[in-house]
């Protein structure tokens, strides 16, 4: 039997081969496309790359032969965004801790807590004054021109929390323009009623002189006030304030101490104190001495005693003295009246540079809105005595008088734009009598004739 040669399994593999080969080539083939496909892809970018990178070189060629991109120009910008880095870092940082900023009262900027705040102001001052005395040898009979009589910035608040407090007044001098430190305080409260000072402020004597230079009903405050204040000094003071009444006790280095040195030899000692009790109203009220229409009625009175044992042993001795005075403040709403009465003692202190005498003055201070909260008129007489002697406690220099007795009267009026923020003040001083010194930053004159009349008028603004 023969055997057939015909294998189907033989033929199927036969065929199988030339089908994988077409299939690996068919595949190699597509492959193939695609990585041309891509390489024509990357080529493309490429060469935009380079068209874009060639126009990035001409710009830069083009800038550089303009000389714009210099190193230092490089630095400059470096700089300039680090800045703007750095300020943008430290908003976010404030806004973080609840920084606070604006304007109340004041420009101020605190922290959110309360534990930290400054307060920054300012007070501007300047006026025209025409003053017309009898002629004295050698000197114009009137006299008159413009001045600024305060440029004074303020630095108030608390650091740490809210209990420590401090204060600094810078003022500007109105001959010549040099600044001088008038107030740097610190203060601690010790609980709602006690409240401790340290460092140069205001003696708590007169109340006329406590009361702001920006505040006063007159143009400037009286000229017993020129005569009798303690001025600043500094020391110590202990404070005490409730609901109904208030007091203050100061040691400090003597009248005429501002900005003086521990060795500073015109007092072994001085001590004030002043007391005062509120008979009605509210205590905010007397930070000035106008009554406001939309104020309640009120009623102030207080005391007070400036006592300074005279240096001796240091061959600059000077005078014992006491001074004394007792004020009543009214406001009725709408007009107002202030009376105060001062004296001192001077002793001699065994020195025969210096004579024992008696002086006291008082005042009596009105006024009234013709105009609510725009427009008031107000009045002030003035009598001192001086017992034949200006005795000066500010330098320990007494002048012989050839009158004792000096009055004046000042006449005038205030516009309040915006209280005593913006205002405008006018007024007269009539000085009936001889005036042994010159106040000149009341405009008064020193005088040996009678009748002396000064015409003032001021603009005043504060923020």
């Amino acid at each position: 039997m023969i055997k057939s040669t015909h294998n189907p399994g033989r033929r199927v593999s036969a065929l199988a081969a030339p089908l994988v080969t077409l299939a690996l080539l068919s595949t190699a083939v597509a492959q193939t496309d695609a990585e041309q496909t891509d390489l024509r892809h990357e080529v493309e970018a490429l060469k935009a790359r380079v068209t874009a990178q060639d126009a990035v070189i001409a710009a830069l060629r083009r800038e550089d032969s303009e000389q714009w991109l210099t190193e230092q120009r490089t630095e400059e910008i470096r700089d300039l965004v680090a800045d703007v880095l750095a300020d943008a870092d430290t908003r976010v940082n404030l806004l973080q801790d609840g920084l606070t900023a604006g304007y109340g009262k004041h420009f101020f900027i605190g922290s959110a807590d309360g534990n930290f705040l400054m307060q920054f102001y300012v007070k501007l001052q300047t006026r025209f004054i025409y003053n017309s005395r009898d002629e004295a040898p050698g000197e114009d009979k009137d006299r008159w021109g413009f001045e600024n009589r305060r440029m004074e910035l303020y630095w108030a608040g608390n650091v740490i929390n809210p209990d420590l407090t401090y204060k600094i007044k810078l003022a500007a001098s109105r001959i010549g323009g040099g600044a001088s430190l008038d107030d740097a305080v610190n203060g601690y409260q010790l609980n709602d009623n006690w409240k401790i000072d340290v460092g140069q402020f205001k003696v708590p004597f007169l109340r006329e002189f406590l009361v702001s230079s920006g505040r006063q009903q007159a143009l400037e405050r009286s000229y017993i006030n020129h005569v009798f204040n303690a001025n600043r000094s500094q020391g110590v003071q202990l404070r005490y304030g409730a609901e109904r009444w208030a007091a203050q006790v100061m040691v400090h280095d003597g009248t005429g101490a501002k900005n003086s040195g521990f060795a500073f030899d015109r007092t072994d000692l001085a001590v004030a104190a002043r007391g005062e009790i509120l008979l009605a109203g509210e205590w905010s009220q007397f930070k000035d001495f106008q009554s406001w229409p939309d104020e309640e009625f009120g009623l102030l009175l207080g005391a007070a005693v400036d006592y300074e044992v005279g240096e001796t042993g240091s061959g600059t001795d000077t005078p014992d003295f006491f001074k004394y005075t007792v004020d009543l403040s009214a406001e009725f709403g709408g007009w107002n009246l202030f009376a105060a009465l001062v004296g001192q003692h001077v002793d001699d202190n065994g020195s025969a540079s210096f004579t024992e005498v008696d002086q006291f003055g008082f005042l009596v201070q009105g006024g009234v809105f013709v105009i609510p909260d725009k427009l008031d008129v107000f009045a002030r007489y003035e009598h001192l005595d001086l017992d034949s002697v200006l005795y000066d406690s500010k330098v320990s220099v007494m002048t012989p008088l050839a009158d004792d007795e000096i009055n004046l009267v000042t006449v005038g009026a205030n516009y309040y734009f915006k209280k005593h923020a913006l205002k405008l003040t006018t007024d007269v001083v009539w000085v009936l009598d001889q005036l042994p010194d010159s106040d000149t930053g009341a405009g008064l004159l020193s005088s040996s004739e009678d009748n002396q009349i000064v015409f003032r008028t001021q603009f005043q603004l504060m923020f």
